[in-house]
């Protein structure tokens, strides 16, 4: 799940620091979710933070648990 954040992430120029900025969720937690998907990749974050990032992306939520979105 990690991944396609960090896939859709970089193809819309931003950095964590800015997704942390216009979401509202802290840094700390996008680096925690990085760090516990190095080890497991299908670790996951709150609904409620994917929500966020969805909205954010102007993409679905499914786009982080399937395929392409």
């Amino acid at each position: 799940m990690y991944a396609k954040y960090a896939e859709m992430r970089d193809s819309l120029g931003f950095t964590d620091y800015e997704v942390a900025l216009k979401t509202g969720i802290p840094q700390s937690t996008l680096y925690d979710w990085r760090q516990r998907s190095a080890k497991n990749p299908e670790a996951e974050l709150s609904f409620g933070n994917i929500l966020k990032i969805a909205k954010l992306f102007e993409v679905n939520m499914e786009a982080f648990v399937v395929g392409d979105s």
